[in-house]
């Protein structure tokens, strides 16, 4: 008997001190924002000018309308807020005196850390780059640009999942 309760004692303190919260490391929406400023001024310095911005959102389908067979959230250890997933791309659009113009897209997913009341980015890329002279894409789109430290961001903050 003595050792029932100190095996459901054992076992209610393990359940209570191990919640089931995932901690991960993330880039923090503040962080990324300061990110595509810092490239922007340096494009500024290559004598290119912002001239607009397009923001646009899509929305991924659903896995259970994409699986072929019924498709289980919880059978499959997902939440229900990653069922549609939100990519974010924005577009921004330079041109310098000559009237040459240069344009570069980041893409990216964010997220929510409810306890911290923190927005985040899980994931952000540049998914296209163009200049309307070719002699300024490897400067401006090449792999050693100023757009590609999109592309690695630092991790600044670590959230709840």
């Amino acid at each position: 008997m003595k050792k029932r309760t100190i095996y459901a004692i054992a076992l209610l303190c393990a359940t209570t001190f191990c919640g089931c919260t995932v901690t991960a490391h993330v880039t923090s929406y503040n962080a990324f924002s300061k990110t595509v400023d810092e490239v922007n001024k340096a494009l500024e310095k290559e004598g290119f000018t912002l001239e607009s911005t397009e923001n646009s959102s899509t929305r991924d389908t659903p896995l259970s309308l994409r699986a072929p067979q019924p498709y289980s959230y919880n059978e499959h250890g997902f939440h229900e807020s990653t069922k549609a997933d939100v990519e974010y791309t924005d577009t921004y659009r330079f041109v310098n005196n000559a009237g040459e113009t240069m344009s570069y897209t980041v893409s990216y997913r964010t997220g929510i850390d409810i306890q911290k009341s923190m927005a985040y980015v899980r994931e952000a890329y540049v998914s296209g780059c163009e200049t309307s002279n070719p002699a300024h894409h490897d400067r401006l789109c090449g792999e050693h640009s100023p757009i590609h430290k999109l592309n690695s961001l630092e991790k600044d903050t670590t959230a709840v999942l």
